[in-house]
């Protein structure tokens, strides 16, 4: 038997009459008289009663106080028999006198579980027990922390929390500061000494303590000494976006701070620091996905401290979503307006689909973003015209469902019913539109209100490749050329549409192929190309009179493949094999003056002119189809419109056309490709009319 506790059922040998009465009264189970012993204090422990969610009443009897004297008397309690003042206890202090005491139980009790109660009595030398009594418990009420000190600290600071409902034993009290666990070194009812372990984080932290189950957390908010965020601003935004984080302990050295944005427990991303100052940083924000989680933790740490902030509140990441578009239809190189919200200000961070095709992004805000269809989108069935239009930032992907209606300037027409080969030349008397010669006999006009070829007067010339034509005045003009072993031609031909009717006229100077040629005032210029070595020279022809002249050079390098067109009474010349330089040619003045740049090279591709503006295809070398372009003489300037990419009448896309044009020319508003090639595919078979007005 211990020396500071006697177990009752030791007492139980002397107990007089009456006091067994008393102790079956409280339940005892006491059989033995310890009347004789009157030196020890005695006490029983009665039933348990109103027993309800949250609470119990707990019964005892002090049958004698002894001779010593008695300092505390209350109950414990224990899942297992005979629980002892290391249980749970709870403490009533000096007791009055003999008598029945209780108390009701509101802490330190699972629901459902089975307990053993006792009483007890504590004199200066010895703590003497009650009977055990057995009941189950329908629960207790939470625990509550009522204050705490020291209010700061460290790894390993010893700290009082004070309270009501803690479990009398250390072990029954879990205590965490934040998320890290605590070391309960005492435990009273009312009090507990606790000692904080190794700290990862620093900042401001409330305690949370749990009995029984249940859980409270501390209003007050205890502060490991490091770098401590007191907030974020703004707390929902955009990667890249600025942000502020405010607090104290940061280092003044920007790199010294160091800033994540994290999933806990997953990847983080490292944000920049722009400016620092012990209580401000001010950060980029890394780019996140909004696949993971929409909700950031911020933290940082400081080398000096060796600890790591974490901040109150976290950091929302916002969704890219697009509410519409204008316009929803439009030619390839259409400027598209993209209304939503939370794309961003960065257009290297945006990529725009159209369906799978990228569009290219000019201008970037948060609500809206201008990205241009493609040039040459292209698609192999009708219904590639409509798709859908994605935008991906970088925090997510969004997709309206409303799709946007590709339309295509160039459609295909009338089937050329001649021999299909290079080398051949077209123009046009306004009219109709003249297609053949050169490298066929075979020559054919085609009328674009009927929309047919018709057959007309064969061309009496030798066959060749690289002949120049032009129009003059209603009367089409034919003539040089290469033959395939290489003998230049310089023989001139004139047909008139009206008698349908070929007549020799005379001989250019000097034989060549790939000549510019064009008309001014009813007037043939022809001149350039290669023959032996390449030109430079430019002639005049006069039906009038029926001779050439030779005018001014033309300035710029010797070339071939150039092209020439004519708008208001001026002659514009140039491109060429690897050329991009144009001149204007005054007829009036005889003289050329350099105008702008072509931004793209051209060379053996004709032109046509519409409403004072020039139109005419780059090289056939882009996966879908030529570039086309429109030269504007007033301004100096060129645009740059939807490639050559053509449909039938039923809007299908036709294999993609990829070849040089060998004729063109503008009849009623619209204007006409054409080119015949014997290496193309059957679309290159076809007229090809572009309309302007989409």
């Amino acid at each position: 038997m211990s020396f500071n506790e006697i177990n009752m059922r030791n007492l139980c040998s002397n107990v007089h009459l009456a006091v067994a009465a008393v102790m079956l009264f409280l339940g005892g189970g006491c059989q033995e008289d310890l009347s004789n012993d009157f030196s020890v204090p005695v006490v029983h422990t009665g039933e348990v009663t109103k027993v309800s969610e949250g609470k119990a009443l707990f019964t005892g009897k002090l049958v004698q106080l002894g001779n010593n004297e008695v300092v505390n008397h209350g109950f414990v309690w224990g899942v297992e028999p005979g629980p002892t003042i290391k249980n749970s206890a709870v403490f009533l202090g000096r007791p009055k006198g003999e008598g029945v005491f209780s108390k009701e139980v509101t802490s330190d009790m699972y629901e459902g579980r089975q307990y053993h109660v006792r009483a007890f009595v504590q004199t200066n030398a010895l703590t003497v027990y009650g009977n055990d009594v057995l009941f189950t418990s329908m629960g207790s009420s939470r625990p509550k922390i009522l204050s705490f000190s020291p209010e700061q600290g460290t790894d390993g600071t010893e700290v009082q929390l004070t309270g009501k409902g803690f479990s009398n034993d250390p072990a029954g009290n879990k205590v965490w500061l934040g998320d890290a666990n605590a070391s309960v070194l005492a435990a009273s009812d009312s009090l507990l000494m606790v000692k904080l372990g190794s700290l990862t984080f620093s900042g401001r932290f409330p305690f949370r303590v749990e009995v029984a189950g249940l859980q409270d957390t501390s209003e007050a908010l205890f502060e490991v000494i490091g770098p401590v965020i007191d907030s974020i601003s703004p707390q929902r935004g955009l990667p890249r976006e600025t942000v502020r984080i405010y607090g104290k302990n940061f280092s003044e050295v920007p790199h010294e701070n160091r800033v994540q944005f994290l999933i806990p427990r997953q990847r983080f991303h490292q944000a920049t620091v722009l400016s620092a100052t012990p209580e401000q940083l001010v950060v980029k924000v890394p780019d996140l996905k909004a696949h993971q989680t929409d909700q950031w933790e911020v933290r940082v740490s400081v080398p000096t401290h060796q600890k790591t902030a974490i901040s109150p509140q976290h950091f929302t990441l916002l969704n890219a979503t697009i509410h519409r578009f204008s316009p929803t239809h439009g030619l390839g190189g259409t400027v598209v307006k993209i209304y939503g919200e939370n794309f961003g200000i960065d257009p290297t961070t945006i990529n725009v689909l159209l369906g799978v095709t990228h569009m290219e992004v000019l201008l970037a805000t948060n609500d809206s973003i201008y990205a241009r269809v493609p040039y040459d989108v292209y698609g192999t069935r009708s219904n590639d015209i409509f798709r859908p239009i994605k935008v991906l930032t970088i925090t997510n992907t969004t997709t309206l469902f409303q799709k946007f209606r590709v339309e295509y300037a160039f459609q295909a027409f009338a089937y050329f019913p001649g021999m299909i080969m290079c080398g051949l030349v077209g123009a046009t008397d306004g009219r109709l539109g003249y297609f053949g010669a050169g490298a066929i006999s075979g020559w054919y006009a085609y009328n674009p209100r009927s929309g047919r070829w018709t057959q007309k007067a064969s061309w009496p010339g030798i066959s060749r490749q690289y002949a120049t034509a032009t129009e003059a005045n209603g009367v089409i003009y034919v003539g040089l050329g290469v033959r395939s072993f290489g003998q230049l031609h310089s023989d001139f031909w004139a047909y008139y549409p009206q008698r349908d009717q070929w007549e020799q006229l005379a001989p250019f100077p000097v034989g060549r192929f790939d000549a510019v040629s064009f008309s001014i005032d009813g007037k043939v210029f022809v001149g350039m190309g290669e023959g032996v070595g390449r030109y430079t020279d430019i002639w005049k022809y006069d039906p009038a009179v029926g001779i050439w002249s030779r005018c001014a050079d033309f300035p710029g390098e010797p070339r071939d493949y150039a092209t020439a067109f004519t708008v208001n009474g001026k002659a514009y010349v140039g491109l060429g094999y690897q050329k991009r330089d144009l001149w204007q040619y005054d007829p009036q003045l005889d003289q050329w003056t350099q105008v702008g740049d072509s931004p793209v090279v051209s060379h053996r591709q004709p032109s046509f002119t519409l409403n004072g503006k020039v139109y005419i295809p780059g090289q056939g070398n882009s996966t879908y189809g030529p570039s086309f372009w429109e030269y504007d003489p007033v301004n100096d300037s060129w645009r740059r419109l939807p490639n050559i990419i053509i449909t039938s009448s039923n809007g299908n896309i036709l294999t993609q056309y990829n070849r040089s044009v060998q004729a063109a020319w503008s009849i009623d508003g619209y204007g006409y490709l054409v080119s015949p090639n014997s290496g193309g595919s059957n679309c290159s078979r076809f007229l090809i009319r572009y309309n302007p007005n989409l």
